[in-house]
């Protein structure tokens, strides 16, 4: 049952949690999550509740390490201390002995700590949706994407009436889009989850 300061927050149909993905969205990267090789590592910027570590949890093989990124501020609007809000709703996801690794902090400064050489499968970018911000984030994290990894950026525009952060995201991932040269290939879009395959 929801609680009553988070009612109004979608709810995932798969994992209870909620969040912000619409449900297709969820889908994908839970898909998304299944397509990571034995072994491999999904790195989220931007975790909030928890719905979407909750599914690539679901989505992946227990030996893919899930990396979620985030301020995890200890006084959000909503639920006040948002990493306990995360740890409960996603804890009940971990009984079968994975683990979630956490990172507290700028999701972009975070990238500085990331360990030399470890290459990422998956990269889910949804932390804060300025123009900046998200520029800064695709700038420290997306180097790290392996050759045949996926990097998905969620709350793109799909419209002239959507949010403006929406149409802030876009534009930072289509000006990243041009630059890259080809070296990314663009799935269809679904609602506003935007996903790319690296080199090919």
């Amino acid at each position: 049952m929801v609680r009553d300061e988070l009612k109004g927050v979608p709810t995932s149909p798969y994992t209870g949690i909620p969040g912000w993905e619409t449900n297709p969205e969820e889908a994908t990267l839970t898909a998304l999550a299944g397509e990571v090789p034995e072994g491999g590592v999904i790195v989220e910027l931007g975790s909030e509740y928890g719905r979407s570590a909750g599914a690539f949890a679901r989505g992946s093989m227990k030996s893919v390490d899930i990396v979620s990124v985030d301020l995890f501020p200890k006084d959000h609007a909503v639920v006040g201390d948002l990493l306990a809000e995360y740890q409960a709703n996603v804890g009940k996801l971990l009984l079968d002995g994975r683990r979630i690794g956490l990172m507290i902090g700028d999701s972009a400064e975070a990238a500085q700590h990331w360990p030399e050489g470890k290459a990422i499968d998956l990269l889910f970018i949804d932390a804060a949706h300025d123009y900046e911000a998200v520029r800064r984030d695709i700038a420290a994290w997306v180097p790290y994407l392996k050759h045949g990894g996926v990097v998905a950026f969620h709350d793109c525009a799909v419209g002239p009436d959507s949010h403006y952060s929406h149409h802030e995201v876009s534009r930072a991932v289509d000006e990243w889009k041009l630059a890259e040269n080809g070296l990314f290939t663009e799935r269809p879009q679904v609602d506003s989850l935007r996903v790319f395959d690296k080199g090919g």
